[in-house]
């Protein structure tokens, strides 16, 4: 994956922020379930890729159970939340918004808390992945079960990374969310098998 490189686009504001996909180091981590380590998963991947010497940011976009600076043991590092955004217009400055995230071993980190009474809004978490696709490497996505992929279009084009829990139960949940991301007119996903717990 370190192999994708950001690709600029030379259209102006209004055209960039339509439907056209105009970025291409934007990497989707998704599951069919919960519980299988999606989230360790996508962290030791954005740490790889810093190590490698790419600039990387990893983005929780999981709204309903995603925790990752808690995962991570920043719960109490200064930074920036998805909760405290606010993108009105549908555009955030990329290098801003860089400088407000927790840093964790050289990977810019924007975690959720899905505790929080206020969700982003759809055209907020594509602002927020545009701004940050502009001035890192590769921008990974924890997008936990994928219920965001429907409307933010960036996540459906970029690379697509899924975890399937090497069960039955796992196996027959990863078949259903392919399907799935296949409806929502994904390409093919890199899939990522992991041991059962236990």
């Amino acid at each position: 994956m370190a192999a994708y490189e950001r690709k600029r686009s030379n259209r102006t504001p209004e055209e960039s922020f339509s439907t056209n996909v105009a970025l291409h180091n934007i990497v989707t981590v998704t599951s069919g379930h919960g519980g299988v380590g999606l989230s360790v998963m996508a962290s030791m991947l954005a740490l790889t890729l810093t190590e490698r010497g790419q600039s990387c940011v990893l983005v929780d976009a999981d709204f309903v159970a995603g925790c990752l600076d808690l995962l991570l043991g920043l719960e109490r590092e200064p930074g920036l939340r998805f909760s405290q955004i606010d993108a009105p217009l549908g555009r955030i400055e990329g290098a801003a918004l860089r400088h407000e995230l927790i840093d964790w071993e050289g990977t810019r980190v924007l975690p959720c808390d899905p505790w929080s009474t206020r969700q982003p809004e759809w055209w907020e978490v594509q602002a927020v992945i545009r701004a940050l696709a502009e001035t890192h490497d590769i921008v990974i996505v924890d997008a936990g079960q994928g219920g965001l992929i429907e409307t933010v279009s960036d996540l459906r084009h970029g690379v697509q990374v899924m975890a399937a829990e090497l069960s039955v139960i796992g196996l027959a949940r990863a078949k259903a969310h392919r399907l799935r991301l296949s409806a929502w007119e994904c390409g093919i996903p890199h899939i990522v098998g992991i041991e059962p717990r236990g």
